[in-house]
């Protein structure tokens, strides 16, 4: 994989991120060279060429991992895929997605921070961003749009000495939400790149698209401008083209790169959502749950008629940012108010009908004045809850329920729960350029091309070739424009690992129920799938398909660019037959796979949970498929299972002995299942040669298996003492390294941390009078999990025959999901005390099981009493 070797300029805050194909890093040893692989600048990507995909062909395949001492073993890679930090930079939206999988909570003090911080998650050119030490220091980020002066666009197509250049003079300019006030603020240092984009065979969406990168921005005439320069005559009349003709569907795209503080909530709440719909959004845990409290009850006249109402507050109201309750001109209004706030409240009762509703609070600190009426005498919901809508992000946080009827105290002296800190992040924002297409016909704009009149006649196309592999036909696609390009397709998708060790799957599951009512249990399940490509295939295609081009230097290749891939999967769904369906949705990029968020019934998320374990069902299984006009349509096949992930397994240590020419190795298995290791080899590179390892003083004889944690040395010399080597350089083949997937390791490490660990189901016991008899005066039920729930005599109204109490119970999530207990399933000791004061209770190692709800107490539900008092 390339590195990201980055050359930057200055311009103001203004800086470029321009990948260098040629530049090789010492820290990715030989796979910089094994995979000097270019998608699209400024991105480091995937192009190989046909020579350094034989220098490490030798038929030692394994999955390809980039040696980030001390993290990551370095092996020799059978798949060609791109670093994950890398998507950020090809796939904004992707990348933000991804990050949004395991939301860290960790974080540092606001006075900690180095960098300006956004007082929201969702990083925008529409975030005022402020100092971390003074909060009076607001900073935006400018968008860019092409010049215009003297009523021309400044945009030029000029002939050089080595060819031809394209100049693009760019400018700032605020978002229109910000447009004023950005007057006061500084603008937020930030790095450019631009990009053009374009389809490869006019008129069709998925026939190929190119990216061409700009070159660095400098600063001219006040203006920025962007050069792309243009080397042949044939690339020159496609260009033509692309700027001329709208079928090419060309878009000028800037990407700007940011770094700044984001807030990290921590949610003390161990309750369930209220809501479903909140628990289903991916930032919905980022801002915590509001805590909801009963302050107040008072009488009132209105319009002639007594009106009861019902005031609630917000605790922790200090928790959320400002910029939520933002009056928001451009979005929808709130009747005739065209300055509604960004974020809309709304009061709710058991079982979603809403109340009374909130569009115009100023500020979190009026989260403390929410209140609701009903006419005097009628009694209110038994339970309300309330919900926060923010409508710029389309993201609903909902509250704890209470009871409306009970004032509940203040809250101890303690700080607001969900108390923000922050992490420093990267974002990248992508925005696209006016106009759409980015087409300038020449009889309307002459001065742009300085009389470059191109080739008009000229057709450009991608042509298809077929090589087989395994028995199977492959396809590729020729550029139109450089023949020695070839285009391929991914071989599956497949899910992928963390980058950073410890490497667990890049994959989470969050739980939430409405009003704790078990039926209502559902699960969110996010998920990254990531293209594999097996390099040995193309090493195999690239001498046929020299041939067929008739080509006699190398070839180079690239993945294959589509506007619209299409996702099917065949999901479970409860009661039915899973069935294919087409998941419109989800934007599939062949670079960098996929990400989705399924929202699925607690059942239905078990059935997927146990499929990827399991290599006879197709639940969750599909395939992406590319409709390239005049072709069949092209499968790639999505292969999620949970021994096969694209990732690191290993992090290493090593010693290196120059004198004696050994290094001495230490691997740690840093995943959350086992490894079997059946064999393990490696190579010494040196540049472009191999020199064989020896590899000796096994800790742990093969065939081994390490549990999570542990690790196993040995010591690697090379099998030519003489040669000159870097000893440094140690490549490891892990073909002979299998997964053994761990269930609830992998239900650990993938079950979010801000959400909680254990459902809360409330259980109702009745009882008669005459299971007391005058014998008894108090049974008390000892929950395995939960309180102790205490029925005595006293307690029965007169004339009554039958008493009624709920309690609280806690089930662990894990526990009923991997259906190591019934959901509805519940154990408890009995105590009983006698009017004579003995007490009769169950032995320790004794737990009665029931599973109905509500559950009637009757004798035979007691403990063995005496004969005296049966």
């Amino acid at each position: 994989m390339v590195n990201n070797a980055f050359r930057r300029m200055p311009v103001s805050n203004v800086s470029i991120q321009n990948t260098v194909a040629s530049d090789v890093a010492s820290n990715t040893v030989v796979l910089s060279q094994i995979a000097a692989v270019q998608l699209a600048q400024p991105a480091p990507a995937s192009v190989v060429s046909e020579t350094q995909v034989a220098q490490i062909d030798r038929s030692i395949l394994a999955d390809a991992v980039v040696a980030r001492q001390p993290e990551a073993i370095a092996s020799i890679g059978s798949s060609l895929y791109m670093r994950p930090e890398q998507i950020r930079w090809i796939n904004p939206d992707l990348g933000r997605a991804i990050a949004d999988i395991r939301t860290p909570t960790e974080g540092t003090p606001r006075n900690q921070i180095t960098v300006p911080l956004s007082l929201t998650a969702d990083v925008s050119d529409e975030t005022v961003f402020e100092s971390p030490t003074n909060s009076a220091q607001k900073y935006y980020l400018p968008r860019y749009r092409i010049a215009e002066r003297n009523r021309q666009v400044q945009m030029v197509l000029t002939q050089t000495q080595t060819g031809w250049n394209l100049a693009v003079y760019l400018e700032k300019f605020p978002a229109p939400s910000l447009q004023i006030a950005a007057r006061d603020y500084q603008e937020l240092a930030h790095e450019l790149s631009v990009v053009l984009q374009h389809r490869l065979t006019p008129g069709d969406a998925n026939g190929g698209q190119k990216e061409l990168a700009f070159s660095a921005p400098v600063l001219d005439s006040g203006m920025v401008r962007v050069d792309l320069p243009i080397t042949t005559s044939t690339e020159l009349g496609l260009l033509f083209q692309v700027l001329t003709l709208p079928e090419y569907g060309a878009v000028l795209t800037v990407r700007r790169a940011v770094k700044v503080g984001i807030p990290v909530y921590v949610n003390n709440s161990t309750g369930t959502v209220p809501n479903s719909s909140a628990a289903n959004t991916g930032a919905s845990f980022t801002i915590p749950m509001p805590q909801l409290r009963v302050v107040r009850i008072e009488n009132y006249e209105a319009g002639g008629q007594p009106w009861t109402r019902y005031c609630l507050s917000v605790d922790n109201y200090a928790a959320f940012p400002a910029d939520l309750f933002a009056a928001s001109p451009d979005l929808p209004p709130c009747g005739l108010n065209r300055n509604a706030s960004r974020t809309w409240v709304n009061i709710h009762a058991e079982g979603g009908a809403t109340l009374y509703g909130f569009c115009a609070l100023g500020s979190p600190s009026n989260l403390k004045d929410l209140w609701f009426a009903r006419p005097r005498g009628q009694q209110p919901p038994a339970s309300v809850y309330i919900t926060l809508v923010d409508r710029r992000n389309n993201i609903t946080y909902a509250s704890n329920s209470v009871n409306p009827a009970a004032i509940a105290p203040a809250p101890p002296d303690t700080p607001p729960a969900g108390e923000a800190l922050f992490r420093e992040v990267t974002r990248v924002l992508e925005s696209g350029v006016e106009p759409r297409p980015f087409v300038f016909p020449q009889a309307i704009y002459p001065y742009i091309y300085q009389g470059i009149t191109g080739s008009p006649n000229q057709t450009f196309t991608l042509q298809r070739w077929t090589v087989p592999w395994d028995g199977t036909p492959q396809s590729y696609y020729q550029d139109p424009v450089r023949r020695e390009i070839v285009y391929f397709l991914p071989d599956c998708f497949k899910l992928m690992r963390q980058p950073k060790s410890p490497y667990h799957p890049m994959m989470s599951m969050r739980f939430a129920a409405v009003n704790d009512d078990p039926a209502t249990l559902r699960a969110t399940f996010d998920y990254w799938a990531f293209p594999h490509v097996e390099r040995a295939r193309l090493l195999a295609a690239a001498p046929i398909l020299r041939e067929k081009f008739r080509i006699s230097g190398q070839l180079e290749f690239q993945p294959l660019l589509v506007e619209k891939p299409r996702l099917f999967l065949k999901l479970p769904k409860a009661n039915a037959t899973p069935q294919l369906q087409e998941f419109t949705h989800v934007s599939v990029e062949l670079r960098s796979g996929f990400s989705d968020s399924l929202s699925l019934s607690f059942e239905e998320a078990q059935a997927l949970y146990e499929a990827m374990f399991s290599h006879t069902t197709q639940i969750f299984e599909g395939f992406v498929q590319v409709d390239i006009q005049g072709h069949a349509p092209e499968r790639i096949n999505f292969i999620p299972k949970v021994d096969d992930l694209v990732g690191e397994v290993f992090d290493y240590t090593k010693i290196v002995d120059s004198a004696n020419k050994t290094v001495a190795f230490t691997l740690r298995n840093s995943i959350e299942s086992p490894l079997r290791i059946e064999s393990l080899s490696c190579v010494f590179q040196e540049g472009y040669s191999q020199v064989e390892g020896v590899m000796s003083g096994f800790s742990r004889a093969l065939p081994a298996e390490l549990k999570p944690g542990e690790t196993i040395s040995f010591t690697v010399t090379p099998q030519n003492p003489g040669a000159d080597i870097n000893l440094s350089n140690v490549l490891f083949n892990l073909n002979g390294v299998k997964v053994i997937p761990d269930r609830d390791a992998l239900f650990n490490v993938i079950l979010r941390p801000d959400c909680p660990s254990t459902f809360k189901k409330k259980l109702t016991v009745d009882v008669r009078r005459v299971v007391f008899g005058d014998r008894i005066t108090d049974i008390s039920l000892v929950f395995k999990r939960g309180s102790t729930l205490k029925l005595s005599y006293d307690d029965f109204a007169p004339g009554v025959d039958k008493l009624t109490a709920t309690t609280t119970l806690l089930s662990p999530i894990k526990s009923l999901f991997l259906k190591e207990e019934d959901l509805g399933t519940y154990e408890f000791q009995r105590i009983v005390l006698l009017k004579d004061g003995r007490k009769i209770q169950d032995p320790p190692d004794y737990w009665q099981t029931e599973n109905e709800n509500p559950f009637s107490l009757t004798n035979s539900d007691l403990p063995t009493l005496p004969a005296e008092v049966r």
